[in-house]
Formats: structure tokens, sequence, C-alpha cells
């Protein structure tokens, strides 16, 4: 049996109204974005605001060749040129070195110092002594050690007491060791490669050697 449903034409059209509106409703859901809440996010970028990533107040990057302030053999850091005056047998296994120091070549910029800390040996063979009192007849009327040159110092002279290790060698060269200290980096640099004329190489050799009538020279370092 078949039955029909009759329906008024008012009711028809309210029906397709219904059906139409849900299709949009439908539509929009759709196209919404998806929710994120308790989704992490593994692939976004930090921000410059992000208090984690932001830099430090007052962070400064130093580049360690910029330093003002650089300690090495004088040579190298482009330090006073010294000379050797000669050498005394102190009679007590040390010996005293006279030694000349100036700044020579051209004019050294105001605000540098160099001061004597050590000494370098070449080869390794000579010491410094632990009492570094003024000695010998040179002249001299302070110790090498502590003394500062700043820009303006004239010819100094001064004196080391030094003493032989076992593998010490007649001929063998000293250099003087400290610290330059610079108004900026760039002066450092400019004294480093400053030309200047070195005085008479520090040549040390055992006193009773030269005493034989030898000639005291500078041992040349094998490659």
């Amino acid at each position: 049996m078949m039955f029909t449903i009759e329906r008024s034409a008012h009711e028809l059209r309210a029906l397709a109204l219904a059906v139409v509106i849900a299709g949009s409703l439908a539509s929009l859901a759709a196209c919404a974005p998806a929710s994120t809440e308790g989704v992490a996010t593994q692939n976004a970028s930090p921000q410059a605001s992000d208090p984690e990533v932001a830099p430090s107040a007052g962070e400064v990057i130093v580049d360690p060749e910029q330093e003002p302030r650089r300690t090495g053999p004088s040579v190298d850091l482009g330090g006073p040129p010294s000379g050797g005056q000669g050498l005394e047998d102190l009679g007590d296994g040390r010996w005293c070195e006279g030694i000349a120091l100036f700044w020579g070549g051209e004019g050294v910029p105001e605000g540098v110092t160099f001061t004597v800390e050590g000494i370098t040996s070449t080869p390794e063979g000579v010491v410094l002594a632990d009492d570094q009192e003024v000695c010998g007849e040179f002249g001299a009327d302070r110790g090498c050690i502590g003394i500062s040159l700043s820009h303006d110092t004239v010819n100094t002279f001064c004196t080391l007491v030094v003493q032989p290790s076992a593998d010490f060698v007649n001929g063998t060269v000293l250099g003087l060791a400290g610290t330059l200290e610079c108004p900026t980096g760039a002066v450092c640099d400019a004294m480093a490669t400053r030309e200047v004329e070195q005085g008479p190489p520090i040549v040390i050799c055992d006193p009773a050697y030269t005493s034989a009538g030898n000639e005291c020279v500078a041992v040349v370092p094998s490659e």
C-alpha cells in the first residue's frame, strides 16, 4: 500500500530554507581554523622581544688582539730596544750584566709605557738570580727588573743579576720581557710594527771563558 504525503506550498518553502541554512553552517565550520589549545609549536622562530633570546644589557664582545695591555718579549711587542754593556763576575756563581734601555726609532705615542718583568734566554741556560740588587761598574743606579719606561723616557742604564743553569752554553743571547701598555689596542698594534735599531746584543759568556782570551760570540740557533 502506498502512502502519499501532501504538503502545502508554504511548508515546502520553509523546508527548503532550512536545508540552505544548514548547508551554510556546515561550510563555515569547515573553514574555521583548528584550535591550537594544548599543542606545542616546535618550529616557531624566536622573536627579538623574547626575554630569553634578547641580548643582555651591557654585553660586550672583546677581541683579545685589541687589548691595550700586552705581555711578552720586548722585541715582539715593540718595547724599548736594549744593548749589552758588559758582564762582570760577582764571585758567588752569579754574573752582573749591564744594560742600556732606549726607545729609539720614531717617536713613541703619549701614554705608552713598558715595564721590564723578566728575561728571555736563547738557548735556554741563563736565569735570573733571586736577588736583583744594583751591581757592577756600569754607572747604573737601578736594577732592570721592575723598571718602567714611559713614552718620554730617555736612555736608561740598569743591571741584571743572572746565573747559569746546568745547560748553559757560551754565547747565550738574552732579551727582556715585560708588559706594554697603550692608550688603545690600535696604538699597541702600531708599536709592534714600528722600525727601531736595536743596540748591541746581550751575549752571555762565562767570564772565565773570555778572560782566557776567547771571543764571546752569539750562538746561532739551529733550524
